[in-house]
């Protein structure tokens, strides 16, 4: 689901913050920035695992949104910037291939004290307050809800069950590890597990990837918990090989929940 919300739904609207800590280009390539109010207003109601973007008009066209699924591993760092990089050892302009460049562009020039408008936060990977058990799979930067769930329930609801399944291509690229592993730490029933297309660096158990396996996210060796909840968020082809394998573990359709970040693309490419 887009910032736009469904068809039919109310205009979100939005709201002005100021940039406190701009993106480091020497950090970690999952690097966010962060903001804060502008005015001393109450600032939009969020639950965990929802998205705040900032508003970038033109920039976001449905050919960003298709090619974030297609090429996903070379710029699904929409946020990071980490294809300037790439771009310039490959010596092609990057205003060609693809559009993001407009995005990343933006991103880059934000410096710590400007101004930027923001959307009110949205998305549907959003938990309640129940007890169902849950299990969190997320590939990249698809981690992002799944970090801010596993932070709230750290909090308030440290008894639940969480299994958090994630697949990256490498330790180094992996966002948000230390966060995650905080978190679970204190969390009795939480248990990770990380699958690397290149293991190097997780030998030692890095900042805590959990149970690391190599290739990609085998869902049969996950331990599924009877009544499971599940919320993906990913690449739709990431997204969409999970669910058949949890079809095939028994888990229904009505407990699968997923983000897409941008139009949801899911049914028109089946």
């Amino acid at each position: 689901m887009g910032p736009d919300g469904p068809a039919g739904a109310v205009p979100r609207r939005t709201h002005t913050a100021r940039s406190e800590r701009a993106r480091d280009p020497r950090r970690h390539v999952a690097d966010p920035a962060t903001v804060a109010a502008l005015e001393a207003l109450p600032l939009p109601t969020w639950a965990p695992g929802e998205i705040e973007a900032t508003v970038l008009g033109d920039a976001v066209t449905p050919e960003v949104h298709a090619a974030w699924s297609e090429v996903y591993w070379l710029f699904a760092t929409l946020l990071i910037a980490e294809e300037a990089r790439l771009y310039h050892e490959a010596a092609c302009d990057p205003a060609v291939p693809y559009r993001t460049w407009r995005v990343t562009e933006r991103f880059e020039s934000v410096a710590p004290g400007d101004e930027l408008e923001l959307s009110r936060p949205f998305g549907d990977v959003v938990v309640d307050d129940g007890d169902d058990p849950l299990v969190l799979v997320s590939a990249g930067i698809g981690i992002t809800p799944a970090a801010a769930i596993i932070d709230r329930l750290a909090a308030a609801q440290p008894g639940r069950r969480v299994l958090a399944v994630h697949a990256d291509r490498s330790p180094r690229t992996h966002p948000l590890r230390e966060q995650i592993a905080r978190a679970g730490r204190r969390m009795p029933g939480f248990q990770l597990m990380t699958w690397y297309e290149d293991l190097d660096g997780a030998a030692s158990g890095g900042a805590g990837d959990g149970d690391v396996r190599p290739g990609r996210i085998d869902v049969s060796a996950l331990p599924l918990p009877p009544k499971a909840r599940v919320f993906m968020c990913g690449p739709i082809p990431f997204m969409r090989e999970i669910r058949r394998g949890l079809a095939d573990a028994g888990i229904s359709d009505e407990r699968v929940h997923y983000e897409v970040f941008g139009p949801d693309l899911w049914n028109k490419e089946d």
